[in-house]
């Protein structure tokens, strides 16, 4: 149901929106890879505006609004790593 340590030989882990979701996240917060990463502090990143819980994202989902931008960005922090 999610990404595994033991899926792959490395499995390198971006944390970019890890609060919970009933507050503000979309993300995971514990460690589950070799190398787990959280830039900004594993919370929203730089641009990207804050989510407001469960209830605001679905509605936000449903009127066609972009709700996962803290994650889209971590292909930049992919290709900075190496």
């Amino acid at each position: 149901m999610r990404l595994h340590a033991s899926d792959a030989q490395q499995v390198d882990v971006i944390h970019t929106d890890c609060a919970h979701i009933f507050t503000d996240g979309l993300g995971l917060n514990q460690p589950f890879g070799y190398i787990d990463f959280y830039p900004n502090g594993g919370m929203s990143q730089p641009g990207c505006p804050i989510s407001k819980g469960i209830v605001n994202l679905v509605n936000a989902a449903l009127s066609g609004e972009e709700i996962s931008c803290s994650h889209t960005r971590a292909y930049i922090f992919a290709g900075t790593m190496g």
